[in-house]
């Protein structure tokens, strides 16, 4: 697939990226450390993703989202 793909478990523990998310974002796999995406977003965005991904855990609504992710090279895309 080519599409960056991640997933969360129900208590939202991020629990999986695909290898075009790892390209594309510049961490490596089986860092052991547990990654908190919202360091990867644009600062303008932060508190609109984080809403989103709040209500989506409480109410068991999807969560879909449009933002901008920091690249490997530093920029926001």
């Amino acid at each position: 697939m080519p599409q960056m793909v991640w997933s969360a478990g129900a208590d939202g523990r991020n629990d999986y990226f695909n290898r075009q998310w790892h390209d594309f974002t510049g961490i490596k796999r089986d860092t052991g450390k547990i990654l908190n995406v919202r360091e990867l977003l644009h600062p303008k965005d932060v508190d609109r993703v984080t809403a989103a991904w709040t209500h989506s855990l409480v109410t068991g609504e999807p969560f879909e989202i449009g933002c901008r992710l920091r690249h490997r090279s530093g920029e926001y895309w």
